[in-house]
């Protein structure tokens, strides 16, 4: 593999990893709240994978807790510059 390629597959590996572990125990999650979800009416969920690889987990998400699902796909620097933007604006 060329040496860029080895780095992205590094980071990507590393991205994984860290998804996939468990959080420490100092994290503090949101509570859920089911009820005041379905409120809302819909999630937005921001990715960039392909709309047919979403496409499961939509489904099985609106099926399970009965609220829709919004995908907004970009490249991975425009998803967290959106993220990023919205956190700023106090709004998660």
């Amino acid at each position: 593999m060329r040496p860029i390629v080895k780095r992205h597959a590094a980071v990507l590996l590393l991205f994984l990893v860290q998804c996939l572990t468990p959080a420490p125990s100092s994290a503090h999650a949101q509570p859920v709240n089911v009820e005041a979800a379905k409120k809302e009416a819909s999630v937005v969920v921001y990715g960039t994978a392909t709309p047919q690889a979403m496409d499961v987990i939509m489904k099985g998400f609106e099926k399970k807790y009965d609220i829709k699902v919004e995908y907004w796909r970009a490249s991975a620097t425009g998803v967290a510059d959106r993220a990023l933007n919205e956190w700023r604006a106090e709004r998660p």
